[in-house]
């Protein structure tokens, strides 16, 4: 399924993230799923968060890095959330 419009407040994390992910995946790599897939697809809520999936393979190649990416983003969403 393609051309789904994710809820803004989902959209607006992963317009800060993007960039970050896409220097450790490829755009093919990263799936959009729980919640907010739904709310894209069904728009029957409002989602306030992003669930990212990875296969557990490319996760493991990109170790230290994704590691890194996701105490960094947690970091920066702490500061533009505080």
């Amino acid at each position: 399924m393609t051309g789904l419009a994710i809820p803004p407040s989902a959209d607006a994390i992963l317009e800060r993230l993007g960039p970050a992910l896409l220097g450790i995946w490829s755009n093919d790599d990263i799936r959009i799923g729980g919640g907010s897939a739904l709310a894209a697809r069904w728009h029957h809520r409002r989602s306030t968060d992003i669930r990212l999936c990875v296969a557990q393979d490319l996760l493991r190649r990109s170790g230290e890095d994704a590691r890194t990416l996701a105490v960094e983003a947690g970091a920066r969403m702490r500061q533009t959330n505080a």
